[in-house]
């Protein structure tokens, strides 16, 4: 069995992406193993803790988590009234991150702050070039796109949209003109 790893973190930012969606940056000296597209457990003192998935990628210095901030939450609320130098304790569940397979095309679906893990992997490979994949971004959100701007720069190709029509239909294009790509979901369980 493996061990479970505390790791110390410091809240060091918060960035107001859009409507009540936050994204939340956690600094600290100890370097955290992960890899692009996993997710965390996050504990904040005296709240418990909750899974985020991250949206910052291992090149990156800070840890960074995006998500809704909903009044009748307790954890989301003392997350939005972190102090700077708040400490944190997170954890990395031992489990395998989801497999890019290199020379072939990668097609992320994502629903609202689920693009969050898609930032994630778009930027390490922008980075690392640890893959050579062709890189499809579809993504779906009631108003604003978070991260848009940046995932239209690292993806080969993206697609952003607020009808539900417009999205059905594009998947639907592209299942049938790319059959063979691998496919990659993220958003809310009811997505």
């Amino acid at each position: 069995m493996m061990n479970i790893v505390n790791y110390e973190f410091y809240f060091a930012d918060k960035i107001h992406n859009y409507s009540d969606v936050y994204t939340f940056c956690f600094k600290s000296e100890q370097p955290l193993p992960y890899t692009a597209g996993q997710y965390i457990k996050l504990e904040l003192p005296s709240f418990g803790s909750r899974y985020f998935s991250l949206a910052s990628a291992p090149c990156e210095s800070m840890l960074m988590v995006t998500t809704h901030i909903v009044e009748f939450s307790e954890y989301k609320l003392a997350l939005m009234n972190l102090m700077l130098g708040d400490k944190v304790m997170i954890q990395v569940p031992p489990i395998k991150p989801f497999p890019l397979h290199s020379n072939s095309q990668a097609i992320f679906i994502a629903q609202g702050v689920g693009i969050a893990p898609f930032r994630s992997i778009l930027r390490d490979l922008a980075v690392t070039k640890s893959a050579s994949l062709n890189t499809n971004v579809l993504h779906i959100a009631n108003n604003t796109h978070a991260y848009r701007s940046e995932i239209k720069k690292l993806a080969d190709s993206s697609f952003f949209t607020n009808s539900l029509q417009d999205f059905s239909y594009k998947i639907e294009q592209i299942v049938k003109d790319a059959p063979e790509s691998f496919y990659y979901i993220s958003g809310s369980q009811s997505f």
